[in-house]
């Protein structure tokens, strides 16, 4: 099942075409306005709670995570050739490394903009793979009161809800793209961030943290 055209062009190249469904992603396909209801109740209890509230997506899973580092990475290295495991583990180092390097960015600007904004909610989503307890230890709950770690049920909602939304490289974002979301992109040197994500919503750094307060009414 492919996402879309180049999903299909680039798995062609290593499996039977008539193997391959293009079928889209029913999350983007729920952003289409004809199913924009579905999510209607759902989004009216996070209004009612919330109100108008940032979201932060976070899409690094080799932080916080469930499994420790060690053994993820030992379970991806057997999942591929013995000939490739060298460079695997070499790709490894440095993924593992400037995952854990942007993710802190991620949460340092959030804090950033919590102090900030006082009165803006702001609701920090981990990503699946990731450990709540873990990601709320990040957080001062003393410093950061607007700060509300949530995790459970799916982001889809809470993207339909908010004002504004926050990522530094999550496919969540094109979601928020085709809901016609506020959307701030945290910077990182991934290859996806300059083919994709920068391509739409506003680009900042981690240092310029006053641009996104002109956009924060």
């Amino acid at each position: 099942f492919c996402w879309g055209v180049k999903d299909l062009d680039l798995m062609t190249k290593v499996l039977n075409k008539k193997k391959l469904i293009l079928s889209g992603h029913p999350k983007f396909d729920l952003c289409n306005k004809k199913y924009v209801s579905y999510f209607n109740e759902q989004k009216k209890k996070i209004k009612n709670r919330y109100g108008k509230f940032l979201l932060v997506a976070s899409s690094f899973v080799a932080a916080d995570g469930y499994i420790e580092n060690d053994i993820y990475k030992q379970w991806i290295v057997r999942a591929v050739d013995k000939k490739l495991r060298k460079i695997k583990i070499k790709e490894l180092k440095n993924y593992f490394y400037t995952d854990q390097v942007y993710y802190e960015n991620l949460i340092n600007f959030t804090k950033k903009i919590s102090i900030k904004h006082r009165n803006l909610n702001i609701i920090f989503r981990p990503h699946p793979r990731q450990d709540i307890e873990k990601v709320k230890k990040r957080f001062n709950k003393k410093k950061y009161k607007n700060i509300l770690i949530i995790g459970e049920g799916t982001i889809t909602p809470f993207i339909y809800a908010c004002e504004y939304y926050l990522h530094s490289g999550c496919t969540t974002s094109l979601e928020a793209a085709a809901l016609k979301k506020k959307i701030f992109y945290l910077k990182n040197n991934w290859k996806n961030g300059k083919v994709l994500y920068s391509k739409f919503g506003i680009t900042i750094n981690a240092k310029n943290n006053n641009l996104i307060s002109k956009f924060i009414a």
